[in-house]
């Protein structure tokens, strides 16, 4: 565990040069697309021009066509995560049956 020296020499080594780890544009290009795919904001993005007879015009009026369904499908997925927070956990509880209530007191 570092110092609060330590830690603030290190610091401002970082934000003076500037330095990132190796994979930090990657995690902020996965974020930008996780968020968006959730809650369906800047989801155009990812929208690409397939057909080449299809004119830059056609493609932004598809755009704004476009009704994206990737939020309503994510929020679906998520509904069991999002559920587990309230479920209260048993904690401690050891049930062998009233046949192995030796086992039970054995571990106790």
């Amino acid at each position: 565990m570092l110092d609060l020296q330590t830690a603030f020499a290190v610091a401002s080594d970082l934000v003076s040069t500037g330095r990132r780890h190796p994979d930090y544009q990657r995690t902020v290009d996965l974020a930008r697309k996780y968020r968006a795919m959730m809650t369906g904001e800047d989801l155009d993005y990812l929208m690409r021009q397939f057909n080449r007879r299809e004119s830059e015009e056609d493609f932004k009026q598809r755009l704004r066509l476009t009704k994206h369904i990737t939020p309503a499908i994510c929020s679906t997925l998520m509904n069991p995560a999002h559920k587990m927070v309230g479920v209260k956990p048993i904690i401690d509880t050891i049930d062998y049956g009233k046949e192995n209530d030796g086992a039970a007191k054995e571990i106790r």
